[in-house]
């Protein structure tokens, strides 16, 4: 997994490759083969700046897919950028993070945690709300 195009080329080679045992994308979109045939393992994307249609409507075909969208983020909020985006001083809006700050960061790196734990020790796709619990910057998680 990874962002964006690291999580894309994940989902790829995960339609093939039967090493992978989960795949995730942070703030990505799909690409190619991945667009066409849903992946087969649990699968997770963190959307911080809106998922294009078609990712999007691939995400709703994959039965072990899981969505958590953070709020006020933009494509860098899932990154460590607005954590040291302070310490850029006046640079810092260049950037053009969202209004999360370093919850971005934090909550994608819990996220992406949680949902790596419960399918490599468990076995299971967790949902959306499990991923999400107590985490700040999450939109309606269900």
């Amino acid at each position: 997994g990874g962002q964006p195009i690291a999580g894309a080329g994940a989902y790829q080679v995960a339609i093939t490759d039967p090493r992978g045992h989960a795949v995730f994308d942070l703030d990505g979109w799909l690409h190619g083969p991945a667009l066409t045939a849903p992946v087969t393992v649990p699968a997770l994307m963190v959307n911080a700046s809106g998922l294009e249609p078609a990712t999007k409507a691939v995400i709703a075909r994959t039965a072990e897919a899981v969505t958590v969208q953070l709020t006020g983020a933009t494509h860098g909020d899932v990154t460590d950028l607005p954590c040291i985006a302070p310490a850029l001083g006046p640079v810092a809006p260049l950037l053009k993070l969202g209004t999360i700050g370093c919850t971005g960061t934090t909550t994608t790196a819990m996220v992406v945690r949680r949902f790596l734990d419960a399918v490599l020790k468990h076995h299971a796709t967790p949902s959306a709300l499990k991923l999400a619990a107590g985490l700040k910057g999450v939109v309606n998680p269900r």
